[in-house]
Formats: C-alpha cells, sequence, structure tokens
C-alpha cells in the first residue's frame, strides 16, 4: 500500500516534501529533488533548514532589497505557523508558489507549484490589457461595454464626456444604455441584423440635450463581464460611439454657403427669363384692351406665362431653402422635366439638352428638395464644363428591372476632368471650377445625398472629350389612388346661405381678383387691406362672417398673430392663411390655433375654391 502512494507522490505534477516538527527531512518526490538536487545528500541527516540554506537561497533571485536573513526567517515562520502562499524565483527563471500545511501527526507538507509558465502569461497579458486600457481612455470614439439588458459595466473616457454635456458625472454604471438614447429601445440597439453597421440614432445627454450620434454595434463572443471576469453574466455587447453634431452643423453650413454661391452663378439667367415672362404678361393684357385681338389667345398666354413664373420661383426656393428631409414618392420623370426645363432657361443656346425616358411610372421614394439639387448641380457642371462652346447634354433615364433599380445618366461632350484629380472630385470642399465661377452644391454633397437614398453615384470621364455621370436609385412601386391622375372639376357653388368671407390682403389687386372668383361661385366677399381694420370688423360682429382668408406677411399684424386674437373670443370662424413663403410656417401652431388650411401663392381659381368649398360644406 505504501508504494502505492509513493507511485501516486512521484507521478504528482508539483514538488511535495514532508518534514516532522524539527524540520528533518522524512520524503519528497521526484519533482521535489528534480528542483532542488538533493539525492546526493543523505536523507537521513538532511533538514528542512539545510535545504533551505545551502540549495534554495544559493539558486534564488530575492527581490525587494529583502536580506537573505529576512527571507529565511519568512520561510522559517511558515514553517512553523502556515498562513499565506509565497513566492520564490530561480535564476533559472523558474518561478514557485511555495507554502505549508499541518498534517495531522502535527507534521509539515511543503508543496512548491511551478507556475512559471502561468506567471509568464499573466505578465503578458497584464502588458497587454494595459496597451488596450491605455488606447481605450486616449482614442475619439466613446466605447461601451454592456449587458442584453442595457446594463452598463464599462464606458471609456469620451463616451463619458460625450453624453456628459455640462453635468459632471464620474460613475455610468448605475444608468442603463436604454436612457442615452432617444426613440430607440435596448431591443432594436441589439437587433442583430444591423451588428457591425454604422447607425446613425439620437443621442441624449445627462443634461436632457438631444444630439445625433453614430453608433456600431457588435456582439462580444464570451458571455463573462468585461470588467468583473469572476462574474458570469449575460451576452455582452461593445457599442462604438461618435457625436457627429459638429460635422452635421459644418455639412449644412457648408451645403447652405454652396447653395448661394449657385444660385449667384444661375442669376442672370433667371433675371433675362422673369423679363420674358413679363414681357408676355405687359404684352397680352395690353391686347386684351382690344376686343379684336382674340382675348382667349391673350388670356392663355397670361396664364402659361404665370405658371412658367410659378415654377421658376418654386425652383429658386427649392435651391435655397434649408435641407430638412421629408421623405415621399416622387416622380422622377417630372423631376428631371422640371430641372431640365429650369436649365434651358440659363443655359445659351448653342447647349443643346436632350432628355431620354425609357419607361412610365419610374417613382423614387426620398426628398424632392435634395433630388432637384442633386441633378440641378450635376447639369451645371456639365453646362460649365461646355463653357463657350457649343456641345449637347444627354439625360437618360431608364429602369433595370432584374435589379429593381433606377438609372439617370447625365453626359456632356465638355472639356472632361483630369486624370490626376478624378479621384479627389467627391472631397469635401473640392472643385475644379476657379473662385470667381463659384463652387455650387459639391460634388461631395450629392454623393452624401444620393447614399442617404440608398442609391450610388460613379462616372467617366476622358480629359477634353465629356463626362458621364450615373446615379441608380431604389425603384418604387407607387400605388395610384383612384382619383389620382384625374382632373377634379370644380362645381362653382351656389350657396343658399349666402356665407360671407372676408378677403384680406394688402395688396389691392390680389383682393379684387380673388374677391371676384369667390362672388362668382356663390359666396358674399368683403375685401379688405388692412389687418387691425378687419380685426374690429370681426370683433363687432362676430356671427356675420363665416370665413377670413388672410396674407401671412400682413403689415402691423401678420396672419397668425390675427388668427389669434380673433381666437380670444371668436373660436368658431374658419380661417385660412395664404402666403408666398409656406416654409417657415410652423404647422403644429396652425393645428393649435384652429387654422383651417394653408395656400402657397400664386394661388389658382381651383384650389381657392376647393379648399373653401371644403370648409364651409
Amino acid at each position: 500500500m505504501e508504494e502505492y502512494y509513493l507511485d501516486i507522490l512521484n507521478n504528482y505534477p508539483h514538488a511535495v516534501a514532508y518534514f516532522n516538527k524539527k524540520g528533518d527531512i522524512l520524503f519528497y518526490n521526484k519533482i521535489f529533488n528534480d528542483n532542488y538536487i538533493i539525492e546526493t545528500l543523505d536523507i537521513r541527516t538532511i533538514s528542512f533548514k539545510e535545504i533551505i540554506e545551502e540549495n534554495i537561497l544559493k539558486r534564488i533571485i530575492i527581490h525587494q532589497n529583502i536580506s537573505s536573513k529576512n527571507f529565511i526567517n519568512k520561510i522559517f515562520s511558515e514553517f512553523d505557523s502556515p498562513s499565506e502562499k509565497f513566492i520564490i524565483e530561480f535564476k533559472s527563471g523558474k518561478i514557485f508558489e511555495v507554502f505549508f500545511k499541518i498534517s495531522s501527526h502535527e507534521n509539515r507538507i511543503m508543496y512548491h507549484n511551478d507556475i512559471t509558465d502561468l506567471k509568464r502569461t499573466f505578465e503578458i497579458t497584464s502588458v497587454k490589457l494595459s496597451k488596450l486600457e491605455l488606447i481605450m481612455e486616449t482614442i475619439f470614439s466613446g466605447v461601451i461595454s454592456f449587458n442584453n439588458i442595457g446594463e452598463i459595466d464599462y464606458i471609456n473616457k469620451s463616451a463619458k464626456l460625450i453624453f456628459s454635456d455640462k453635468q459632471k458625472r464620474t460613475n455610468f454604471n448605475d444608468l442603463n444604455l436604454e436612457s442615452l438614447f432617444q426613440g430607440i429601445s435596448i431591443e432594436d440597439i441589439l437587433d442583430s441584423d444591423k451588428y457591425g453597421i454604422i447607425r446613425e440614432l439620437k443621442g441624449k445627454r445627462l443634461s436632457g440635450n438631444i444630439f445625433p450620434i453614430q453608433v456600431i454595434v457588435n456582439k462580444l463572443d464570451s458571455k463573462w463581464s468585461l470588467v468583473d471576469r469572476r462574474k458570469e453574466s449575460r451576452d455582452h455587447f461593445i457599442a462604438t460611439l461618435n457625436d457627429i453634431s459638429e460635422s452635421k452643423k459644418l455639412a449644412f453650413e457648408l451645403q447652405q454657403s454652396q447653395k448661394m454661391d449657385a444660385i449667384g452663378s444661375l442669376a442672370s439667367g433667371i433675371a433675362h427669363d422673369f423679363n420674358n415672362i413679363l414681357s408676355i404678361i405687359i404684352g397680352s393684357s395690353s391686347l386684351l384692351r382690344n376686343k379684336d385681338s382674340g382675348y382667349e389667345e391673350n388670356i392663355d398666354n397670361i396664364t402659361n406665362a404665370a405658371h412658367r413664373a410659378k415654377n421658376l420661383i418654386k425652383q429658386i426656393l427649392n435651391y435655397s431653402k434649408p435641407s430638412y428631409s421629408k421623405n415621399e414618392y416622387l416622380d422622377l420623370t417630372n423631376i428631371i422635366n422640371e430641372v431640365a426645363q429650369f436649365i434651358k432657361q440659363t443655359t445659351p443656346e448653342k447647349i443643346d439638352i436632350n432628355i431620354s425616358i425609357q419607361g412610365k411610372d419610374i417613382f423614387i421614394y426620398g426628398d424632392e428638395t435634395d433630388i432637384h439639387r442633386c441633378l440641378l448641380n450635376l447639369l451645371t457642371n456639365s453646362v460649365s464644363a461646355i463653357k463657350n462652346s457649343k456641345g449637347e447634354i444627354n439625360i437618360n433615364l431608364k429602369v433595370i428591372k432584374k435589379e429593381r433599380i433606377v438609372s439617370l445618366t447625365i453626359s456632356d461632350n465638355g472639356i472632361g476632368i483630369k486624370p490626376d484629380i478624378q479621384d479627389r472630385i467627391f472631397d469635401p470642399f473640392f472643385s475644379t471650377k476657379d473662385k470667381s465661377e463659384g463652387t455650387g452644391l459639391g460634388l461631395s454633397m450629392v454623393q452624401r445625398i444620393i447614399k442617404d437614398h440608398n442609391g450610388k453615384i460613379s462616372f467617366k470621364s476622358e480629359f477634353k472629350h465629356g463626362t458621364t455621370f450615373e446615379i441608380t436609385l431604389p425603384l418604387i412601386s407607387k400605388k395610384i389612388n383612384n382619383n389620382e391622375g384625374v382632373k377634379n372639376q370644380i362645381e362653382l357653388r351656389k350657396s343658399r346661405l349666402k356665407e360671407t368671407i372676408i378677403f384680406l390682403d394688402d395688396e389691392e389687386l390680389i383682393v379684387k381678383v380673388s374677391s371676384k372668383i369667390l362672388a362668382n361661385a356663390g359666396y358674399d366677399v368683403q375685401g379688405m387691406t388692412d389687418s387691425t381694420e378687419t380685426l374690429n370688423l370681426i370683433q363687432r360682429n362676430s356671427e356675420k362672417y363665416s370665413l377670413l382668408i388672410t396674407d401671412q406677411n400682413m403689415p402691423n399684424i401678420n396672419g397668425l398673430e390675427l388668427t389669434k386674437e380673433i381666437r380670444k373670443n371668436n373660436k368658431n370662424l374658419k380661417i385660412i392663411i395664404c402666403s408666398g413663403y409656406t416654409e417657415g410656417i410652423d404647422k403644429s401652431e396652425l393645428e393649435q390655433i384652429g387654422i383651417g388650411g394653408v395656400l402657397s401663392k400664386p394661388v389658382s381659381t381651383e384650389k381657392l375654391l376647393e379648399i373653401v368649398n371644403k370648409l364651409l360644406s
């Protein structure tokens, strides 16, 4: 039986020695002998003290300025009264964890565990972790580690700065990740289909301020906490964050600046076309004075010229107003025709603009203003590339059914792009134009807009021979309403009750024309040009009037202010606001004060009667 135990001990992977209380060695296994080479000594006379002083002490490294005497005293103290483990390191590079146990016979068992590899691994890992911690705490991006219920166990310095704002806070571990974002749940943040994908979300600072933030979420392979490896936890995730408030602000300012430059370059052409429109209106109006001149044709000329002026103003406003995305179904054919017509009006006659559209009902989903701007920029660039030469611009639109995409190409036979700058044309602030020519919207902005619409833009160019840009966008199947495309027939309503309408505008001619249109439709109309007088009139006769149609930009009291004053005493009067520029009007405020509708100037007869009939029926 004794041989059995000896065999087990000799094959034990750690050094073991057995001493009596006096320190005489009674047994040691093979590993112990290999470490201390005591087989040449007489086991009957060798003691613990001799092993330490004559063997071990000569072969180990004593650290931390501990004297040999103190080291021996510590070992003997542990031998007499075991309390803790200690480490000894041999000059050979071996490292042992040493500790003693007292047996049931008051003898001492000495254990030596070889921890060389473990210690080396620990040191390497510690260095790597120190480097990783330094990197994590100095990188510009924010990093947050969290589990699948949003509990945060690590947040780096940059992430703290992103969310702290002016609120001083050092501990974020008591916050839930969901509280750092607005309008998104932890389930949406952890959507497995979006791992590794850059997403733009709304961050929420500790002060409550909302800001745009880019987020990339990835799942960790381990289910252990990053901070406490002893604590088994749920699935863990890493979020990398970048505050993009400043970049969004700069991009917006750059876009506005570049759009103003582009409008400046188009100003002369716009002025020329407006003068043509005014000439048509003035000439046709003069001809109407002569009853024999064919007044119907002259009326058509005036109407068509007015519509051209309206569309031109719409294009200018679309291009110059701030860009806030408003996605909707868009007929790309109509947009191309509108932009091409606008460019034709401001382009020399020696440049031909050709349009080829293959297919019908080509719809995309996006922001009309942004798409207008992109096409206008590309076409303006083509015109600039041709400069004073005779040339042509070809616009081609087609559907690629297999890929469910729309392909739009804009080609010109202008100067082309030099090979050495072709890889830079989409860079922000880069332009091939002279400073005196302006910079336009910029191809970097065009590229961003197309990407925002889940599309792609590419180009081919041969210097001195021309350039072709291709835009691809997702094709959308738009459901056409039963009434869509059918011209609404407005029935002129001869009211039995003779509702009375007040029409208010500071332009007297508009009041006269609009009042006559409404009177012909069967309404009693009182035209006004002063908002203060109108307010007094309504306050004196609150029951007499059914509807007020007012211009927003009235002197003294504007349309919204007038409505608020009326609402103090009259909650029933229906009110319509008219404006030449409706973008600045807050729609939520209109609902709160009971505005029944908004009309954009110039107002067509059909649109005016349609909204009036709707409110009074």
